[in-house]
């Protein structure tokens, strides 16, 4: 894992979740189209990308700097 010194991890978790709030809207259109396969599809990318800003990228961040989760629930 690289190290990011801790302004860089802050400005990036920062980016990471402004990303997953715009993310967030789409969810409310896809939640609205026809149950159709094409949907399904969708959502399963949608969800994918949701987890790899979590996981991937938002993760790592937050094991080198625990005090970056302090109030992210409250966040949303």
């Amino acid at each position: 894992m690289i190290e990011i010194g801790r302004e860089d991890a802050s400005a990036l978790n920062d980016v990471y979740e402004r990303a997953l709030k715009v993310l967030a809207e789409a969810e409310q259109v896809l939640s609205r189209l026809p149950q159709t396969p094409e949907r399904r599809e969708y959502l399963f990318a949608y969800a994918e990308i949701i987890g790899d800003v979590l996981s991937k990228l938002r993760a790592p961040l937050v094991l080198q700097h625990p005090e970056l989760n302090a109030g992210a629930s409250d966040q949303r």
